[in-house]
């Protein structure tokens, strides 16, 4: 029931790996989660998470962040699972990291040259420059705050990237000799590694205190993939199905209806959670955990509808294939790059006397404005040429 389209009519940046299939709505999806962590670092750096009414609301749009790791691991993991269970043409692994380079490394090095070049930088100049560039600033405290602050979850995206081969490789070697025990198996995979990923984000939490960097790499984030996982697993089940399951037929004619247990689930974890509205860590780990696990669940109920929505109407279907929203998806790295500096840039100086009791609107909308114009300059320029390269063969 999957909302399928020819990887032949796909942009480059989104195209799938030979012999699957693409999602489409998912790049609508793409620039919501963009734009979510845009809007939550402006009322960071304008205060206004702390100062309007509002501000538990945006503080929360930091869970752009799990929709863009959800999103990941249903995207790379499927063609394996698929691969395994239906005998699918199975991504090469020096294909698949070929790609996965190219997608962000060129990209990400020029945004972070160029922005440390103007306006500049925290601890481009030192001696450890070098880690940013690898993205190996997330392991290190003292480096953890410097280069482009935002992309510690880009590091963790790169660490993501060099793990799942080996995953799939494991999946290999699970027991299950036909489909239904293959699938089994890959349940019990996604299992373990949700399971893992919470108790480590715990254990981290308890033993080393809500700022420690190890909350902010591969293993303590480990669950938001996995749930991604979930969803691949779920799709290839119901690929050959004769009859869709209660739950999924409901879906397709109520597809709102998942959009409105991510809201409801948004509200109770920005209203009940008692949850700092700044850049600080949660105070106590029932709380760092329970907020953990429905940020990874509203970015699971906001996929939903682009997974298993068929072609039939519903708002989160026309939303997430609105034209502009999926231009926006195909340039999301490059706003997620670009708006940090910038952001920051645009709360500098004047800006309360430019916006006077609007600042945070005014803030959000220059710097979404500047961002969108380097954004589609780095895809269209650079990010666009070298990923049309991906999938080509020798001869």
């Amino acid at each position: 029931m999957a909302l399928l389209s020819s990887a032949d009519t796909a942009p480059a940046a989104v195209t799938p790996p030979p012999g699957h299939p693409r999602f489409p709505l998912i790049d609508g999806l793409r620039a919501i989660a963009a734009i979510s962590i845009l809007v939550t670092h402006a009322s960071f750096i304008t205060n206004a998470s702390q100062l309007a009414f509002y501000g538990k609301f945006t503080a929360r749009l930091e869970v752009g962040v799990a929709i863009f790791f959800v999103i990941s691991g249903f995207l790379l993991y499927r063609p394996f699972v698929s691969s395994r269970v239906d005998g699918a043409r199975r991504p090469g692994y020096v294909e698949y990291g070929k790609r996965r380079v190219l997608r962000i490394v060129p990209a990400y090095w020029l945004a972070l040259t160029v922005l440390s070049l103007y306006p500049g930088l925290p601890s481009m100049w030192s001696d450890h420059s070098w880690a940013y560039y690898l993205f190996g600033q997330i392991y290190v405290s003292e480096w953890f705050l410097g280069g482009l602050g935002q992309t510690w979850s880009l590091a963790v995206e790169a660490s993501w990237y060099l793990l799942l081969p080996f995953l799939a490789m494991l999946a290999l070697r699970l027991p299950g000799r036909d489909r239904t025990g293959k699938l089994r198996s890959e349940w019990a995979l996604v299992a373990a590694l949700a399971a893992f990923g919470i108790g480590f984000r715990a254990w981290a939490f308890e033993t080393q205190g809500g700022g420690s960097v190890l909350l902010s790499t591969l293993p303590s984030t480990l669950a938001w993939f996995a749930f991604g996982m979930a969803i691949a697993v779920a799709s290839v089940s119901l690929h050959q199905r004769a009859r869709e399951p209660a739950a999924v037929s409901i879906l397709g004619r109520f597809p709102l209806a998942a959009w409105i247990a991510a809201a409801l689930m948004f509200w109770f974890v920005s209203t009940q959670l008692n949850l700092p509205v700044g850049f600080q860590a949660p105070g106590r780990l029932i709380e760092a955990i329970s907020a953990h696990v429905l940020y990874g669940l509203i970015g699971v109920a906001l996929l939903l509808p682009a997974v298993f929505t068929g072609a039939g109407g519903g708002i989160p279907r026309r939303i997430l294939g609105n034209r502009v929203l999926a231009w926006l998806g195909l340039i999301s790295y490059g706003i997620f790059l670009w708006h940090y500096p910038i952001n920051q840039r645009m709360a500098l100086g004047r800006a309360h006397d430019l916006w006077g009791d609007y600042q945070m609107l005014g803030v959000t909308l220059s710097t979404l404005a500047i961002t969108v114009v380097c954004a589609a300059g780095s895809y269209y320029a650079l990010e666009r040429p070298l990923l049309r390269l991906k999938y080509r063969r020798r001869r």
